[in-house]
C-alpha cells in the first residue's frame, strides 16, 4: 500500500499537508507539489472525532469516585476522502485513558 498527500485549508489561512494511505497496490513517491486539495477544512475533519471523545468524557465524569485528573490519548487517522477517525494501533485498544486519584494528605 502506498501513500499520498492531501492538502487541508486551515482556518485563519494557510494549509496543512497530511500523508494518507493509498489503497492502490505498490508505492508512489509523495511530493509536496502533488498534494490533492480537499474542500473540507482541517478543523471540520478533526471535529468528526469530537462526538466520540465527548461521549467518553461524559461517561468518565459520571464515575462515582471522581478522579482528580483524566487523560485521553489517541491517534487521529486521515483518509484519502478527507475524513478523520480514531486510528487503530498495534495494541488491542485505540484510546488510552488515564485516571488519577490522589490520597488526601
Amino acid at each position: 500500500m502506498g501513500s499520498r498527500l492531501i492538502e487541508f485549508p486551515v482556518a485563519g489561512g494557510g494549509k496543512l499537508l497530511v500523508e494518507v494511505d493509498d489503497p492502490q497496490v505498490g508505492t508512489r513517491p509523495v511530493a509536496r507539489s502533488a498534494a490533492e486539495k480537499v474542500q473540507e477544512s482541517f478543523e471540520s475533519a478533526v471535529a468528526q472525532v469530537r462526538p466520540g471523545v465527548e461521549a467518553l468524557m461524559g461517561e468518565l465524569r459520571n464515575l462515582s469516585a471522581k478522579p482528580e485528573q483524566v487523560s485521553l490519548e489517541f491517534g487521529i487517522k486521515f483518509t484519502a476522502g478527507a475524513d478523520a477517525l480514531i486510528a487503530k494501533t498495534s495494541l488491542e485498544g485505540n484510546v488510552k485513558v488515564t485516571l488519577t486519584w490522589k490520597s488526601g494528605g
